[in-house]
């Protein structure tokens, strides 16, 4: 039994109880500007939205882990509160040269041949990356590992982004430009046909 005043947290008390014993399952999910779908669904699709990319701690020394989405879990814990997870599978990255290799470019390549057993295939949704793969045209057993940008996201200048700025005012690389199509369809909004009353 739980007393007032012993947990501070609500959603700490929530997260210890645990999940509920019924979880959703989903074959897309949106998350971070990025459209994610399961293996099984992208390979009727034309693009490419299950591959996934958890950043590595560098100042650790951790690396980059590249993998392809093949679940996604959603746990529902009393109070109102969910996670999302990412079950992958996982590709080598610790055999560098054999399970995942780097260019003169810098493009990553990772062998389709050798992957990851673990123990913990899951990931938090939150912590994802998009990434898709192309695969080299010399060895069809590596694939070039190519990052995204999440939909709606722009890389502005700093300067543009603390600035307000005019029409046709310059900013860094950036010009922006009047448009003339609404100059040669200006139109009023005062209505002409009603009477006028004094």
């Amino acid at each position: 039994m739980r007393r007032e005043g012993n947990i501070k947290n609500e959603s700490l008390f929530h997260l210890a109880c645990g999940p509920n014993s019924r979880g959703f399952r989903y074959t897309s999910y949106l998350v971070n500007s990025w459209r994610f779908n399961v293996k099984d669904r992208d390979m009727y699709l034309k693009s490419q939205n299950s591959g996934v990319l958890v950043k590595g701690d560098d100042n650790a020394g951790n690396l980059n882990y590249f993998g392809i989405l093949t679940n996604i879990i959603e746990l529902i814990y009393s109070g109102g509160n969910n996670v999302i997870l990412f079950k992958c599978d996982w590709w080598d990255v610790y055999s560098k040269g054999r399970g995942y290799k780097e260019d003169k470019y810098g493009f990553i390549l990772i062998n389709s041949k050798r992957k990851l057993k673990m123990n913990e295939p899951y990931v938090l949704a939150s912590q994802v990356q998009q990434v898709y793969y192309v695969k080299d045209t010399k060895d069809p057993n590596w694939l070039v590992v190519v990052k995204t940008k999440p939909r709606d996201w722009y890389d502005m200048p700093e300067e543009a982004i603390n600035e307000a700025c005019q029409e046709n005012e310059e900013i860094g690389s950036i010009s922006v430009i009047s448009n003339e199509f609404d100059k040669e369809h200006e139109f009023s909004l005062d209505r002409k046909d009603l009477p006028i009353h004094n």
